[in-house]
């Protein structure tokens, strides 16, 4: 992958992470939805989102890694995402 691709990967991963260090400093969180239109939530819930935004903005960043990597590390990626998500419920 050319450099300048990985730049945008780059550059999507910190739009992605200053979105959600935004909503955890505010605990505001304001987003659109397909069936239920702009939906706002405020604090711990908006802390919530907003630390679940900074794990998704992780995913942009394998680019960088080494391809033998890529694989091992998007699967510890989604095993944490998924625990981040679903951990909550057990």
């Amino acid at each position: 992958m050319k450099t300048s691709a990985k730049l945008l990967f780059t550059a999507i991963a910190l739009v992605l992470a200053a979105a959600g260090t935004l909503a955890i400093v505010t605990e505001v969180h304001t987003s659109s939805t397909r069936y239920q239109g702009v939906v706002t939530v405020f604090g711990s819930d908006a802390v919530w989102v907003g630390q679940t935004v900074v794990l998704l903005a992780a995913l942009p960043l394998l680019v960088w890694l080494p391809p033998r990597w890529v694989g091992w590390a998007g699967a510890v990626w989604w095993l944490v995402l998924m625990a981040w998500i679903f951990g909550p419920l057990i």
